[in-house]
């Protein structure tokens, strides 16, 4: 562990309930504190209507890039220990209309 680098890499802390034999999986170490740091859990989380697709939902437990510069590097934690989705663009047409365009040009 590179305690140096947690400042920004590491995501939170953040408050969670849950535990290692709950739906909400989250690992810890009993430490005889009252307080219990969450040391691994899920890496998704997704619902899937598998009778209507397009109504599945998903969330990451940090946010959408590995990117530590992106917007998106933490953007999903707030909502994912909150137990909130976000709808899981799985149609053709939802993700034409959503789409981003990333272009890149030598220097």
């Amino acid at each position: 562990k590179l305690s140096f680098l947690g400042l920004d890499f590491n995501v939170g802390p953040y408050p969670i309930i849950g535990s290692n034999e709950v739906l909400n999986n989250q690992l810890f170490h009993l430490n005889g504190s009252g307080e219990y740091p969450v040391t691994g859990g899920p890496s998704t989380r997704r619902i899937i209507d598998f009778n209507t697709i397009e109504n599945s939902e998903a969330i990451l437990p940090t946010g959408q890039s590995g990117n530590i510069f992106s917007k998106h590097y933490k953007d999903q934690a707030e909502k994912f220990v909150n137990g909130k989705f976000f709808k899981m663009l799985l149609n053709r047409k939802d993700i034409i209309k959503s789409k981003d365009k990333l272009v890149l040009l030598p220097e």
